[in-house]
């Protein structure tokens, strides 16, 4: 896995710890402004966007929002199932970064437009690392 940016890498690892640090990202062009989370975080905050369209609909917003906090165990589960099975455990650890690591997850994310002004998103944001350009650390002040 190409690691690109350590020092962003390593930001994203303490989000992953419990951090919240607020940053701004320049992706393909856009800027993104958010708070760094882990990927727990980051599925609850998206569970929590899911609305049924009707009431006979609750059942399945219900089912969508276990699946989507679950997510980040469902992925160790997988990987300790691996291991249970005798795979190599280096093999399963890569594995198990594969899924996480490579991604950047904000919440209170804002999107700046083309005339500079931010607009608010109502989701979390998560993306590659390698799609990043460039960061600052901290908000717009």
């Amino acid at each position: 896995m190409q690691m690109g940016d350590l020092f962003l890498v390593g930001l994203v690892e303490f989000a992953e710890r419990g951090l919240s640090l607020p940053i701004i990202l320049s992706v393909g062009g856009a800027t993104i402004e958010g708070t760094l989370i882990s990927e727990q975080e980051y599925f609850e905050h998206l569970s929590e966007k899911v609305e049924a369209s009707s009431p006979e609909r609750n059942d399945q917003a219900e089912a969508l929002r276990g699946v989507l906090r679950s997510m980040p165990s469902i992925n160790d589960e997988t990987a300790m199932r691996h291991l249970d099975e005798g795979a190599d455990p280096e093999k399963i650890r890569g594995f198990r970064d594969a899924m996480s690591l490579p991604y950047i997850h904000l919440r209170d994310t804002r999107i700046m437009l083309p005339g500079g002004d931010f607009v608010d998103m109502a989701a979390p944001w998560r993306g590659r690392h390698s799609a990043v350009d460039g960061y600052w650390l901290g908000g717009v002040v």
